[in-house]
């Protein structure tokens, strides 16, 4: 109440100084017209008392003022101003008529501003200021007043809107026009649908509106009510469950899988390299396909890029991951962007300087700042390529025997290896091993005086098929220990330390195409066979056989691959389906890197010296002897 009696206060302060003011101003006014009127006065009556009496003369000042008319108009003429003394004795006979302007001249607005009203008043001097202040008393209300907001004009998008909203016609003022719908002609719809823009537009609008159509979410459920008991069909199907399973009628069929890999930054993101369709089923479609696939999109696939030859290996690269490289059957290595088109948008020549013999293996090593792209050709050619140019390799090596380590006669010394598997150990650059088409497993070196030079380790009995070196990621190292599998129907686990393995696993019925270590857990495992099995091992509780044993396909099974988190396994078989598989594990924990080292020293004298390992070398376990004897 006393900011609203302070308010009132000022009004009337105010009010009373405009009244003031506006007094003021009439009296100004006033005393100005009735001067103004008396000196005219004045001045006319002068006049006419002037003239009369010497209207005799007149004949006489007509002749001369005749006389005198050259000087009259040659000479300036006196004016006559208000309010000035005329001696009209001086100029008898001249009168001269003057038209008077009168001017009026507005009295001075004074502007103020008080921030008690936020508005400037302004009164025009005949309007009463006391009838206006009366009112302004009368009307003045007892609460506070309340902020008025101003009114903002409305765009003609919100105009129209609003009164659409409210259910009333739109109006279109003159500056409004209404919109007109034009039809297009049928050749300019066809331009437009063949665009490149287009095109681009209409698959990346479709991919998003699919991805959300696809998601598997129960709309339906009830959250009201009790939970749900699941009766499941059994533990191991219950460990790893089939997610969904990819295939595309007109891209995979009768093509068998190649290379599987997740893309390092996107987990829903799955590749798949697809060979070249069998002779039955030839057909004038490129030879290699590369398919992109995600789990949110499991009708078609996400990207498609093709090539001339056949893909025999592929993989994402994982500093860049917009890129995806592949080896194909004629030696190329071709590169791919998913930001451009389905083509390669770089490939290697086919010259003496790279491959010119089929490349089953490749892999990129080194760090986000230099790494490198190393691929063997079965020839036994090695090429280290930079992927920002692969005109020419930066290095060539030939990788050639140098004697024997193993149980089985070697080569001859500087024969080449028909290269069928490669793998590095976890954050090597130099040193790598490789499977050979004969069964024989090497090791060798980029770098030193010995690069390319080949030591032997022992032996499969058929091509090796895959290589995989444990990530060794946790408190014990097992950066040593890699598996391999092999057409002889056999897994093995081998140590670095050693030339023989030290342990063979010969569980399966069919051709071992794959195999591959868990990212998370030490002791586990994956396997895939020509049956169609995908067998997963855990080290830790058994070495005699699979934990869980899943019929994943009706044909054989070509890869597998571990997602990076260890949750999902990709499998592809050799009709083309993709398959995604859930795998529910416990995590991890210390305790199973030293359960793991405790089994493998136990079973395997796993972390003996160097004396203990050779007493090793000259005999074999158990489970090694009933390889022998199932192979011979």
């Amino acid at each position: 109440m006393s900011d609203r009696a302070k308010e009132l206060e000022e009004k009337k302060r105010r009010l009373a100084e405009l009244r003031k003011q506006n007094e003021e101003r009439k009296g100004h006014i006033e005393h100005h017209h009735a001067t103004g009127a008396k000196s005219v006065d004045a001045i006319l009556s002068e006049l006419s008392h002037s003239t009369l009496p010497h209207t005799e003369d007149s004949t006489e000042r007509f002749h001369t003022a005749r006389e005198d008319s050259h000087d009259h108009f040659s000479s300036p003429q006196p004016q006559v101003s208000m309010g000035s003394s005329i001696d009209l004795s001086a100029r008898k006979g001249r009168l001269a008529m003057h038209i008077l302007s009168s001017v009026e001249v507005k009295p001075k607005v004074i502007e103020s501003y008080a921030k008690a009203s936020g508005t400037d008043l302004e009164i025009p001097p005949d309007r009463d200021v006391s009838k206006l202040i009366d009112a302004m008393m009368d009307d003045a209300p007892e609460a506070a007043p309340q902020p008025v907001a101003a009114a903002v004009p409305s765009s003609p998008v919100e105009e129209r809107g609003r009164r659409l909203s409210t259910g009333a016609a739109p109006s279109t003022g003159p500056d409004e026009a209404e919109p007109q719908i034009t039809e297009l002609q049928p050749s300019e719809r066809k331009a437009i649908l063949a665009s490149e823009e287009f095109t681009d537009f209409f698959s990346r609008a479709t991919r998003v509106i699919e991805r959300a159509l696809e998601v598997p979410w129960d709309v339906t459920v009830d959250y009201s009510q009790a939970d749900r008991t699941t009766t499941g069909e059994g533990d191991q199907e219950s460990i790893v469950s089939e997610v969904c399973k990819f295939y595309d009628e007109k891209r995979c069929k009768h093509r068998p899988l190649t290379a599987v890999d997740w893309s390092p930054k996107h987990s829903e993101l799955v590749l798949g390299a697809y060979y070249s369709r069998t002779l039955e089923a030839a057909s004038p479609e490129a030879d290699g396909v590369v398919l992109l696939w995600s789990t949110a999109l499991q009708s078609r696939p996400e990207y498609v890029f093709s090539c001339q030859s056949a893909v025999t290996a592929a993989q994402f690269c994982q500093f860049t991951p917009h890129l995806v490289v592949g080896g194909t059957y004629s030696g190329q290595i071709v590169l791919w962007d998913t930001r451009e088109k389905s083509a390669p948008v770089q490939r290697t020549a086919l010259s003496s300087s790279g491959h010119s013999h089929p490349v089953y293996c490749m892999d990129i090593v080194g760090s986000q700042n230099a790494h490198s792209l190393i691929s063997i050709s079965t020839d036994g050619r090695m090429c280290v390529w930079k992927l920002g140019m692969l005109s020419r390799p930066q290095e060539t090596i030939e990788l050639r025997t140098a004697g024997t380590s193993g149980s089985r006669p070697s080569r001859e010394v500087g024969t080449s290896v028909s290269t069928t598997a490669l793998s590095f150990p976890d954050s090597e650059v130099n040193n790598f091993f490789i499977g050979a088409e004969d069964g024989s497993i090497y090791s060798a070196n980029r770098h030193g005086s010995q690069a390319g030079d080949l030591k032997q380790y022992d032996s499969h009995f058929g091509p090796v098929t895959s290589l995989h070196f444990h990530p060794s990621t946790g408190p014990t190292d097992f950066g040593d220990l890699f598996l391999s599998c092999s057409v002889d129907w056999t897994m093995r686990l081998n140590s670095t330390r050693q030339t023989k393995p030290l342990a063979t696993f010969e569980t399966a019925t069919d051709y071992m195409y794959d195999v591959a270590w868990s990212p998370t857990h030490p002791a586990l495992f994956c396997s895939a066979d020509g049956s169609g099995k995908l067998d997963l091992w855990n080290l830790a509780e058994s070495t005699e056989i699979p934990a869980v044993r899943t019929k994943a396909s009706d044909r054989a099974l070509s890869r597998c691959k571990w997602s990076t988190n260890g949750r999902q396994i990709a499998t592809g078989d050799s009709g083309g389906a993709l398959s995604i598989w859930n795998v529910s594990t416990e995590d991890s924990r210390s305790e199973d890197w030293e359960k793991l080292r405790e089994v493998l020293k136990s079973n395997f004298s796993y972390g003996a010296s160097a004396g203990e390992m050779d007493e090793i070398s000259g005999g074999t376990s158990e489970v090694q002897k009933t390889a022998v004897d199932v192979s011979a």
